[in-house]
């Protein structure tokens, strides 16, 4: 079980028929410390006014820790050192807001900038430019022992009701160059789209590191 510490203030002012409030929230979540500010403007007895901004960071000690957190520790591995999470909603509740991400740690750096609506009957749709500066992948075997793959790039990324796609795709994987597209359908069973291409592959080594398995 963990340990989680905040404080949370809530502001609610009335200026001539438009409201407006205010949420603050920090302090500490184990190791790590979160600091969000959250604001909510318009008249709320018509949301299509209303205007929403979220700013929030999470500072960790440990960036393996946060990565963690995420639910991004299967796919990718943080060295020793700090790392920072932070995300920025802004604009109509009803209609498309900015959306940004960027995780940083060592040996990891990414960001994501679009534009996306958040509803509970729709899910998620959001249409975002995906920059990976840096990143070290794990082995796709669970369990497998092997050094970890470096990898860059970047990608036009749409996300759907559950479909991840990736369009545009520019990036190095080890010492290969990757383009091309792919998508992944969250349905059951899950389904897998795309076509890529790939330049100095050294198939030997991409199958040791991917897969844990020896080099022969």
């Amino acid at each position: 079980t963990g340990h989680a510490k905040l404080h949370g203030a809530l502001d609610v002012a009335d200026d001539g028929g438009k409201t407006s409030a205010r949420l603050a929230v920090n302090g500490d979540l184990e190791t790590m410390h979160l600091d969000t500010n959250a604001r909510l403007t318009g008249d709320w007895e018509k949301p299509s006014t209303d205007d929403l901004r979220i700013d929030s960071t999470i500072e960790a000690p440990d960036g393996a820790t946060l990565v963690k957190l995420l639910s991004l520790d299967r796919i990718v591995t943080a060295g020793k050192g700090p790392g920072q999470f932070k995300l920025l909603v802004a604009g109509p509740v009803d209609r498309e807001m900015q959306i940004e991400l960027r995780l940083r740690a060592s040996n990891l750096s990414a960001q994501s900038i679009g534009r996306g609506t958040l509803s509970f009957d729709k899910g998620i749709k959001m249409s975002s430019t995906l920059d990976v500066s840096n990143a070290d992948l794990k082995p796709l075997r669970p369990g497998a022992k092997s050094d970890a793959l470096p990898f860059s790039g970047n990608s036009r990324v749409t996300i759907d009701n559950g479909k991840v796609s990736a369009d545009d795709i520019v990036a190095r994987l080890g010492g290969a160059s990757i383009r091309g597209k792919l998508s992944v359908d969250g349905g059951t069973p899950r389904r897998i789209d795309g076509a890529l291409e790939a330049a100095n592959v050294d198939g030997a080594g991409l199958m040791s590191a991917a897969f844990g398995l020896s080099r022969r």
